[in-house]
């Protein structure tokens, strides 16, 4: 099997404490044709400093300085600058097994998937990493197409990271600036610009659980950002799938989060522009769920 460049794109800001663990995760990979892509999101701590010194170490890293422009900026600056065959996107907190990127290319080219989807375990600050062996003759990959793949992408998957991407499927796609749930957007596009998918459940992704994290914040706008994107996938399936069963399915999941939000928001934010808008649009989708029925 040929070993083609794999490009990892790793978004680095305010992450000191945990950037060695995580590239040092990254390049002690079984699999070792990569091209690691560290971009520094102007942070002020001392991590732009660690980002130079891992690239003295390993002439495989390159190191992107740019101005501070979030999360999204910082993966779209990798993506400017890769020219691997396949992209990995890593957060600058977690940290991978060491097989990781080795079971993800070996489905890719097993099976001539475009994008490979591994699980994930949430860990805490201080974890032994796993080192355990992965035989790949007793993995078993489960191939999916654009229809089976959509029962479960409401639910699970829609993280950039835990992911192998053929890069030529990014070309024209970016993350959208600015979003909080930036992955959500992005993936809804890739999962239908992509012929086909792959998952292997094995927890090769360490998510980090910490304090201070955006992601580990429940903010009024992060949820906002959440229906945004629920709404933003809804209009691109219903368009994909026009039958019954897709689209009662997606109208039932984003009337169900915008109640929870409605519920978790209401003594707050009961007279917030965008909460009465919200509110407008779910009685517009229970019409629908109706219609459709």
């Amino acid at each position: 099997m040929e070993n083609e460049l794999v490009t990892i794109i790793i978004p680095v800001y305010k992450v000191e404490r945990y950037l060695d663990k995580c590239v040092k995760s990254v390049v002690s990979q079984t699999y070792q044709n990569l091209e690691i892509i560290l971009v520094d999101d102007g942070s002020p701590d001392a991590s732009p400093d660690i980002c130079d010194r891992w690239a003295q170490l390993d002439a495989r890293i390159k190191v992107v300085h740019k101005k501070n422009g979030g999360l999204s900026d910082a993966r779209n600056a990798g993506l400017d600058h890769m020219s691997g065959k396949w992209v990995i996107f890593i957060d600058s907190d977690d940290y991978v097994h060491k097989q990781y990127v080795e079971v993800l290319y070996y489905g890719a080219k097993k099976y001539n998937i475009d994008v490979v989807m591994a699980d994930f375990r949430r860990v805490h600050e201080n974890e032994k990493n796993l080192t355990s062996s992965i035989d790949l003759s007793s993995l078993r990959y489960e191939i999916k197409n654009k229809k089976q793949i959509f029962s479960i992408i409401f639910k699970k998957y829609m993280t950039a990271w835990g992911k192998i991407y053929r890069a030529e499927i990014w070309e024209n796609l970016s993350f959208k600036i600015g979003k909080i749930h930036e992955d959500e957007f992005a993936i809804t596009d890739i999962f239908l610009k992509a012929r086909n998918f792959a998952i292997v459940h094995e927890k090769l992704y360490y998510y980090l659980q910490r304090q201070g994290s955006i992601m580990s914040r429940r903010t009024f706008q992060a949820d906002c950002d959440k229906l945004e994107a629920y709404a933003y996938r809804l209009m691109k399936f219903k368009d994909y799938f026009p039958e019954k069963k897709y689209e009662r399915k997606i109208l039932f999941v984003s009337i169900k989060l915008r109640l929870t939000f409605f519920f978790r928001w209401l003594k707050n934010y009961k007279n917030d522009k965008r909460f009465k808008w919200e509110l407008k649009y779910v009685k517009k989708l229970i019409k629908a769920l109706f219609i459709s029925s």
